[in-house]
């Protein structure tokens, strides 16, 4: 590579000029990582950034290991860096200043456990796998630019704000179903839906049936609930439940166009089965197509027995009003359990009723005498 000009005497010089200036990493070992040394204190004087490597980030596993509140630069000013990166770097700094002095979590109170959380996660927010260091860290190396860091850290905010310690548990008697951090939960009560958002206040209250709500960033995951408790404090919430059900797929019915379209349906079965059956019907009768038998057996003796048209009209009733109250109600309620397919088979069903009581009447096995 071409260098410029006494290049290398600005380099040992350590100096940059009017006219151009060169970008020099010195690497300065600090004995036993002491900051305070007066051997790097005297080189820091002039530098105009500095990358300390930290030793207990490495421990952690973090990479690269450089500690943020050691670092610094003369050029992190709103005039150089620009507005949005500075106030990114002072958010972060002030937040990581109130860990120092923390030395063991069993001793902390809530708050301070939540200021412990909140500075890890920032820990992991700037780390990221370099190419480079593939064979200590074994993940693959990523490289994420500047903007974009800085912009992470505005969809990021509750890093700081705390919005994202908000904690939702949902268990039933077997098994965990849910836990994790949550933006927002909208919960089903004996008195109605309830919207609850980080810092609600602490209640506790019975779990109805019907679907819970819960937001991620910016995706809902929807489950049914067969009722249940819930409580609700120090930001956090926590649901035991009889039975769940989560489904990727949930149709939620926001009015009852379903069930209009359900009458018309219906009513339009029994005049599709009578001229259906008009087609079908016998075109030359005869003693044995006239028969509700359809073996081409003939009858020995008084082998099938004649009723009330009253007492099967009765029950078709009733079993149309037993599939409503059996399979739409409970359909309507919580959808994601019975399914598309439950309505279908109810309007089969139903279906199926009505031709067959159209053919029975065509054909006369319904009259008495």
């Amino acid at each position: 590579m071409n260098e410029p000009p006494r290049a290398r005497m600005r380099v040992e010089r350590i100096t940059s000029s009017k006219e151009w200036s060169i970008t020099s990493i010195q690497v300065v070992y600090v004995p036993a990582g002491n900051l305070t040394d007066s051997a790097p204190t005297t080189s820091f004087a002039h530098l105009d950034a500095t990358a300390v490597l930290s030793r207990g980030l490495v421990a952690k596993g973090i990479y690269p290991a450089v500690d943020p509140l050691d670092s610094m630069s003369t050029m992190l000013q709103p005039r150089i860096g620009g507005e949005e990166h500075y106030e990114t770097a002072q958010s972060y700094y002030k937040e990581l200043q109130d860990i120092i002095a923390i030395f063991g979590l069993e001793e902390l109170s809530e708050d301070d456990r939540l200021t412990v959380a909140r500075a890890q996660k920032i820990e992991h927010f700037l780390s990221q796998h370099f190419l480079i260091a593939e064979i200590f860290t074994g993940s693959p190396g990523k490289y994420v630019g500047l903007v974009e860091t800085i912009r992470g850290r505005s969809s990021r905010a509750s890093l700081l704000f705390g919005g994202n310690d908000f904690k939702s548990l949902c268990t039933d008697p077997n098994r965990i179903v849910w836990d994790s951090e949550v933006k927002e939960i909208i919960l089903s009560t004996n008195s109605g839906q309830i919207r609850v958002l980080p810092n609600h206040a602490p209640i506790a209250t019975a779990v109805d049936i019907g679907i819970l709500r819960i937001r991620l960033n910016d995706q809902w995951v929807t489950m049914a609930l067969m009722g249940g408790f819930a409580r609700i404090g120090n930001n956090k919430i926590t649901i035991l439940i009889f039975h769940i059900h989560r489904s990727t797929f949930m149709f939620l019915l926001y009015d009852y166009n379903i069930f209009w379209a359900f009458l018309i349906i219906s009513s339009l079965i029994p005049i599709l089965a009578f001229l259906i059956s008009g087609i079908l019907a016998p075109i030359s009768k005869g003693p044995e197509k006239l028969s509700s038998y359809e073996s081409g057996i003939e009858p020995i003796g008084n082998a099938w027995l004649q009723f009330r048209t009253h007492y099967y009209m009765f029950a078709l009733v009733f079993v149309v009003f037993d599939v409503e109250t059996i399979f739409l109600y409970p359909w309507a309620i919580s959808f994601d359990i019975l399914g598309i397919s439950v309505f279908i088979e109810a309007l089969i069903f139903v279906l199926i009723l009505i031709v067959g009581s159209v053919y029975a009447c065509q054909k006369g096995a319904l009259e008495w005498s």
